[in-house]
């Protein structure tokens, strides 16, 4: 009996009819449920797809955004390029204007030696004049005729002649180190500025000469004033008048008697690592300073002016607007012990900028 033949009663005709029933229902519930499942996803995707079109969106405005703020940035940088080149130009100028001023100084201490010589002279003359006048009442002169005439001086010496005057004397006087007056070095100088008369340029030049001490000064005799007086191409008979020689004496005596009476100048600063002395640096840039690798005076004095800025750009804005064009040259005073170069420095600045940057 073959398979077919078990499908010939009525019960297996029935079951196969049920199963085949069952089989349409459960593909039609399948599909209801594959159909919805299917729509959901679908749903899901169109939902995605409007979200990312959204985000592309927003991404093409915040990239149309970043375009504007580039463009802005590598604008302001060379800005800021060209106003730092600038600003190094300016610094350049102004330190030629100091030399320039420093010049005029110098030539401004002449014209006034100039001038005090030139009083000089006449005030002699006028004196000269008064006392004849006085000895030669009505103009008759003791022994009888009319008063002479103060003679003319000799022609004026040419600047040339005057340099080698000045030559000559000068090796005068450093011939008489060590046998008219007592030798002393740099190290044992005074401050021959105490001696009324005597400033800054007339102290250097006889520092050059080699007077450095109140001693050597109050061992002047009247033919070695002479011959300083021409050394330094000072005023004749100035050294007499303002009585240097008596002065130094003092001066000396007082320095073995009691030293601490000639210390009147103010404290200075000892030590090196104290850059807060600089005009222009406080505790917290001495201390990025300090982290740079700039440790004392002579590190700072060595320093350019790109290297300091790089160091304050690198500690962020708030560092960046300070200027450090004068740090190097006024540490550079400080390394040397020019306190008084320095305070006279530090009188042209403001914040540690020169006055002309203000």
């Amino acid at each position: 009996m073959s398979f077919l033949d078990g499908f010939n009663t009525d019960h297996s005709t029935f079951i196969l009819i049920a199963c085949l029933v069952s089989f349409l229902l459960g593909l039609l519930l399948g599909y209801l449920i594959w159909g919805r499942l299917i729509g959901a996803l679908r749903d899901e995707l169109a939902k995605v797809k409007r979200e990312r079109d959204a985000f592309k969106k927003e991404l093409d405005e915040l990239k149309g955004k970043y375009n504007t703020l580039d463009a802005d940035y590598k604008q302001s940088t060379e800005q800021v390029n060209s106003l730092t080149l600038s600003n190094r130009n300016l610094e350049n100028e102004k330190g030629q204007l100091h030399s320039d001023l420093y010049a005029c100084k110098k030539e401004k201490e002449e014209l006034i030696e100039d001038m005090e010589e030139a009083k000089a002279e006449s005030g002699f003359y006028i004196d000269e004049l008064s006392g004849k006048l006085k000895d030669n009442k009505g103009g008759i002169v003791a022994g009888g005729g009319i008063p002479e005439t103060p003679k003319k001086e000799d022609k004026k010496l040419t600047k040339e002649e005057k340099a080698a005057l000045s030559a000559k004397a000068s090796e005068e006087v450093k011939a008489a180190l060590g046998n008219k007056i007592s030798a002393a070095t740099e190290d044992q100088k005074d401050d021959l500025k105490k001696i009324s008369g005597v400033g800054p340029f007339i102290e250097k030049k006889l520092n050059n000469l080699g007077i450095y001490t109140f001693e050597q000064v109050s061992q002047f005799d009247s033919g070695l004033v002479q011959t300083v007086t021409d050394a330094i191409q000072f005023f004749p008979g100035r050294i007499e008048r303002d009585d240097w020689v008596g002065q130094a004496a003092k001066l000396h005596n007082l320095k073995l008697t009691n030293p601490d009476a000639l210390n009147d100048d103010k404290k200075r600063p000892s030590n090196p690592e104290d850059l807060k002395i600089v005009e222009g640096i406080g505790p917290k840039i001495e201390q990025l300073l300090k982290d740079g690798g700039v440790k004392n005076w002579a590190d700072l004095a060595g320093c350019s002016v790109d290297g300091l800025q790089a160091i304050l750009d690198a500690a962020g804005d708030r560092y960046r607007i300070h200027n450090p064009s004068t740090w190097a040259k006024q540490a550079e005073l400080a390394r040397d012990g020019k306190w008084e170069e320095l305070d006279k420095y530090q009188d042209f600045l403001i914040g540690g900028r020169d006055i002309a940057d203000n």
